[in-house]
């Protein structure tokens, strides 16, 4: 790979209503890959992120919970 190569970029949005910066996440698919399979054979999923598998996986125990 040459060095002008991109290996990849950040994308950026803004919100319509406030002007806030929004990114949007970047391993989506690996996100509700790890979600769907926690859900289906594991007990509690170890996460920083309790609040997108909440809202996407709401029977799925995350831990430590966002407080």
């Amino acid at each position: 790979m040459g060095s002008s190569a991109r290996r990849g970029t950040t994308q950026t949005a803004r919100c319509e209503d406030c002007d806030e910066e929004l990114t949007p996440r970047q391993h989506v698919a690996a996100d509700f890959l790890i979600g769907g399979h926690a859900t289906i054979d594991a007990d509690e999923l170890l996460s920083f992120d309790a609040a997108f598998y909440g809202s996407y996986f709401p029977s799925l125990t995350v831990s430590p919970e966002n407080g």
